[in-house]
């Protein structure tokens, strides 16, 4: 395709607009993608060819619908139609819920602790929305999740998503939830007519059976005996972590065995009667197939890994891994390999039977919609692997409906994530959708088929992998956190989608683009988040955990009405009462060489600032040494200095010289001939190459975006005013969790990665302030035309007397 065809056909759609006094963002919707994207290719943005094909059906009339129909909207109903796409953030729908509306159920994938759901809940005091479900594969952050909803029975689950199916195992999953969490009588009786019950009860068996033979065998002496003179080491590897998870076996281990991650395993019956589901033998023996060519494959993975070749620790772990391998090989190990087949291919036949055989999807659409239909799939699963799935991946993914047999051609397990997300957009059909992903998100990938966008992969994959037919207008935006009354500057990749019937009710604004379109307000600073709290406590010294409380400080009241509005969302707690206690704030206690480092760090300062790189000095003295080494090498005996302490000193000539001079200040620790950090490894971070690794944050700035990394340090974290670095509850403050929000039943690793890895709860507020606009304006207008579609239909009084 020539630019010149295509600035052709772009110039025919634009003129087409302006003849025909079209409105973008109904263009947008009869070509099936966003107003964004459709104003940007008429801008002069790139087009691709699966776009410009689209451009010529619409000119040519084959899109269903080419021909707008012009719709008068009241203003109360649409207010701020023309706005333009700048002018969006201070629009508002003014539309307000009824007293006693039902609340919009919410659905968190990839939920770690919470921090996306959490902001959805909190809106309008807890009256808008509810999460039913929340899903992730850690069980420390499904358990803070539950510890922060004690009105609720676990509306967390720790689940692995790779392991469902298709759409009828994951309506059938969230509606068993549901029941679950809400002792819905009148839904609990409806799964029980559909057998839903009697599946959970056989599964309960097999794991059941398969448990007992396997604690049976790990109390046995030949199993004790075994297990004794085996290297443990080996059992505590990765790749042999990674072997029993990709198996679902519980790690080797002489101690009781439990359920772990198993889908199902941990969903109540609802029945008290046992139950028994029949599943085909010839099904269980194509399972048993499954199951041995699993194990091999396995198995074979880790005898590549034993045999790998490598130095120092790759080579102590392929010594362990192989140690591995020759336990694995006992007879006690066998027995339990047997057994994991039987329970293996059991378990996936009777899966199998059920939800793609047994229980017809369409009827369970009717029990869901709309009474527990969910009104917002929240979550962003790591997408980095994009680059090795083409278009034909996905569109034989919808032709087959089939979503847990992923080939080769999906890449690795990051991408299986991403069609889960797409699994469930599709079974669960929300009418909004929700996707947060890292900044890069957004960047040029390249695949088998050509270089996209990542977003419009995931835009197309939603709109072709559906059994259900919804489809939805997308937009997508960086969104930097410092913007919006966050202090950190965090910038994160949203996409949002909306059911395209909620955006063709109100289609004279591009509702997709409004959502993500924030109020801006002003930056708050680092000291307004965490000056209140006094000095923590040392992790380690008052026990294991963070449960240890203190009392909050007095804070600023010269504070902007930013900083106010933030510490007024920090503060209250869920009954509306002041918080005056934290727990978690524990940090890590520094080296006495380290706080002293700390304390030399100005403001804002990193490791690489202080290096210098380009300094004259520097440079004649490196000349200067080279000349004398030159001459040293000529007639040695000129001069008392030695070539080899010529040549140290010329090496120790670079940029990591006032590094260097500064920690020679510094007594070492005792033991230590100089400070630990003054090696190469240290001394030659500079830009490009992790120079920021220790920085010292500026209270008067917001502060730097908290990371998941903060689990295995903190130096890039140090506290603006004080010689340690940041504790666990002052990284909650910056991401936003409000003080009652607890901490205090997890270690400080896991609750430095959770809290890293979360969406800070006062952005998704604020987003899901927007969300909920458009669900109470698409209620409305369905309302009103129900009321209408009433009156048409029941004739009046003096009509029924004639």
């Amino acid at each position: 395709m020539s630019s010149t065809e295509a600035d052709r056909i772009l110039k025919s759609v634009k003129d087409r607009i302006i003849v025909e006094n079209l409105a973008v963002g109904d263009v947008a919707r009869q070509l099936s993608m966003s107003a964004t994207t459709l104003s940007k290719h008429l801008s002069g943005g790139h087009v691709r060819s699966d776009s410009l094909a689209k451009y010529r059906r619409w000119l040519a009339g084959e899109l269903k619908g080419n021909r707008v129909e012009t719709t008068t909207s009241d203003a109360s109903e649409c207010e701020g139609a023309s706005i333009e796409p700048d002018g969006l953030a201070n629009v508002e729908l003014a539309h307000r819920p009824a007293q006693g509306s039902r609340l919009f159920n919410v659905v968190d994938l990839f939920s770690g602790c919470g921090g996306m759901s959490l902001g959805f809940e909190l809106l309008g005091d807890g009256q808008v929305f509810r999460t039913v479900m929340a899903l992730d594969i850690e069980k420390p952050m499904v358990n803070t999740f539950n510890e922060n909803h004690p009105g609720l029975s676990s509306p967390a689950r720790a689940a692995d998503l790779t392991e469902f199916m298709n759409e009828t195992e994951v309506l059938a999953y969230y509606l068993a939830q549901y029941v679950s969490v809400f002792s819905d009588d009148k839904l609990a009786g409806q799964l029980k007519a559909i057998e839903i019950n009697d599946f959970i009860e056989t599964i309960a068996l097999i794991d059941h059976d398969f448990f007992e033979k396997l604690n049976g065998i790990r109390s046995s002496e030949q199993f004790r005996e075994v297990y004794g003179r085996s290297n443990r080491e080996g059992f505590k590897q990765t790749s042999v972590i990674n072997f029993h998870r990709e198996l679902r076996l519980p790690l080797t281990s002489s101690t009781r065995a439990t359920a772990g991650l198993l889908l199902w395993a941990d969903h109540p019956s609802c029945s008290q009667r046992l139950s028994k589901i029949n599943v085909p033998k010839k099904l269980i023996e194509e399972c048993y197939i499954v199951a041995e060519t699993k194990l091999a494959l396995e198995v074979s993975e880790l005898k590549d890994k034993a045999h790998g070749k490598g130095a120092g620790q790759l080579s102590s772990s392929s010594r362990k891994i192989a140690a591995f391998l020759e336990f694995s090989d006992t007879e006690p190990f066998q027995l339990i390999l047997r057994a994991w087949r039987e329970w293996f291919s059991r378990r996936l036949a009777l899966r199998r039977y059920f939800f793609e055989q047994h229980l017809d999807f369409n009827r369970l659409r009717k029990l869901y919609a709309p009474r527990y239909q969910v009104s917002v799939l929240l979550g962003g699963p790591p997408c980095q692997g994009f680059s090795r799935i083409g278009r034909g991946k996905i569109r034989s993914l919808r032709e087959a409906a089939v979503h847990a047999q992923i080939d080769g051609e999906a890449g690795d397990e990051r991408n299986r994530l991403m069609f889960q997300y797409v699994l469930f957009v599709s079974a669960l059909s929300p009418r909004v959708f929700l996707f947060e992903n890292v900044q890069h998100f957004q960047s040029e990938v390249k695949t088998p088929e050509g270089t996209f966008q990542a977003p419009e992969v995931l835009a197309e994959c939603i709109e072709r992998v559906s059994l259900t037919g919804s489809t939805y207008d997308v937009s997508s935006r960086i969104i930097d956190c410092s913007k919006h009354g966050i202090p950190q500057t965090r910038q994160r990749f949203f996409m949002i989608g909306l059911d395209r019937e909620i955006s063709r009710k109100c289609n004279t604004l591009p509702l997709a683009d409004w959502a993500l379109a924030l109020a801006r307000s002003e930056t708050v600073p680092l000291k307004d988040a965490i000056d209140d709290l006094p000095e923590p406590f040392w992790i380690g010294e008052n026990g294991p955990g963070l449960a240890e409380t203190l009392e909050i400080q007095g804070h600023c009241s010269r504070a902007s009405a930013a900083s106010k509005r933030y510490l007024s969302w920090i503060r209250s707690s869920r009954d509306g009462s002041c918080q005056l206690r934290v727990d978690a704030h524990h940090a890590r206690r520094p080296r006495p060489d380290d706080s002293a480092v700390f304390d030399l760090f100005g403001p804002s300062k990193r490791w690489m600032d202080y290096r210098c790189d380009s300094s004259v000095t520097l440079c004649e003295l490196r000349n200067s040494l080279e000349q004398l080494i030159d001459l040293l090498e000529t007639d040695r005996s000129r001069s008392k200095l030695s070539l080899e302490k010529a040549q140290r000193i010329y090496d120790m000539l670079d940029g990591s010289l006032s590094i260097r001079l500064i920690l020679e200040t510094i007594e070492p620790m005792p033991g230590e001939l100089v400070h630990h950090l003054a090696t190469p490894t240290y001394l030659k971070k500079k830009d490009g190459n992790h120079g920021d690794w220790l920085a010292r944050l500026d209270g008067e700035r917001p502060s730097k975006t908290i990371v998941s990394h903060m689990a295995k340090d903190t130096y890039a974290y140090v506290h603006p005013y004080h010689p340690r670095t940041l504790s666990v509850r002052e990284a909650a403050r910056i991401q936003c969790f409000p003080d009652w929000y607890s901490f205090g039943k997890v270690g400080l690793v896991d609750a430095f990665r959770m809290i890293g890895n979360a969406v800070p709860p006062l952005l998704s507020n604020q987003l899901a302030d927007r969300v909920a606009q458009i669900l109470w304006l698409d209620d409305a207008k369905e309302s009103n035309r129900r009321r209408k579609t009433k009156l048409v239909a029941v004739p009046d009084e003096s009509a029924a007397a004639l």
